[in-house]
């Protein structure tokens, strides 16, 4: 099953940008690129953040601190995501998330706000 939170944006690079913003880079890092060298987003393989983006769906869908860990065995990437208050927002249904990930060593984390689209899909919303 393809992630919600992927299908959130036209393309996946917005999304990758939000990501990579809400685990702690500033605007101006990430627009250079070197310090993902030693962050645990880039420690992450394709089938972990795979995982990232199904623990966030299921945060999403989950009751307000309900935490939700993910784990993979080959990799030793894990994190967990913990859904926060409900809120409006402009007449939309919205959620905060906190996000903690480990990856090799190296640790990140950050909050999140989605709000829900028309259609029913989550879409994350700028900091």
């Amino acid at each position: 099953m393809r992630s919600q939170v992927l299908n959130q944006t036209p393309g996946t690079l917005p999304a990758i940008l939000a990501l990579l913003l809400a685990l702690g880079a500033s605007p101006a890092g990430a627009v250079n690129t070197l310090f993902l060298q030693d962050s645990a987003l880039a420690a992450l393989t394709d089938a972990d953040m795979g995982l990232l983006m199904e623990a966030i769906d299921r945060g999403l869908a989950a009751p307000e601190g309900e935490m939700v860990s993910w784990e993979n065995a080959k990799t030793g990437a894990k994190g967990t995501v913990e859904p926060g208050a409900d809120y409006e927002h402009d007449g939309r249904s919205c959620r905060h998330l906190k996000l903690a990930l480990s990856s090799k060593g190296h640790h990140g984390g950050g909050q999140w706000n989605y709000c829900r689209r028309p259609g029913g899909s989550w879409e994350l919303m700028p900091p």
